[in-house]
């Protein structure tokens, strides 16, 4: 079983505090640098509403553009799933029915993965 690589936790630390500070809900993370060709990691999480969605996509951008990443929003306008691609990190921003349908967590389910909780503080490796 591979290793979630710690360095990519700590480089990427202030992705989940942001989520958490607009109450995103289950945030996760998922390393996918040993898997996948086109990303080092994703962060997946979970809204209430389209009105959280939007706020929650509005202080990930925010947050972006304060550590200088570059980044394309995709699914701005869906009410299932926003997708913020950063080259190395791919933030997914689903609402509950579209977390449940796409399932990202099977589908790298072999894949390391950490909780964070609702300070955005890591709480929980799995796949480690």
């Amino acid at each position: 079983m591979r290793k979630y690589k710690e360095d990519l936790i700590k480089q990427y630390e202030w992705i989940p505090k942001a989520l958490a500070s607009k109450k995103a809900e289950n945030i996760i993370s998922i390393d996918v640098s040993d898997v996948s060709g086109f990303t080092d990691v994703f962060f997946i999480t979970s809204s209430n509403s389209d009105t959280h969605m939007k706020a929650l996509l509005d202080i990930v951008t925010e947050a972006l553009e304060a550590h200088h990443v570059q980044y394309v929003v995709e699914g701005k306008n869906s009410s299932l799933w926003c997708l913020i691609d950063c080259g190395d990190v791919i933030i997914h921003i689903f609402s509950s029915e579209g977390r449940q349908f796409y399932d990202l967590e099977r589908i790298w389910g072999d894949a390391p993965q950490v909780q964070f909780d609702e300070e955005g503080e890591l709480v929980l490796a799995v796949n480690v």
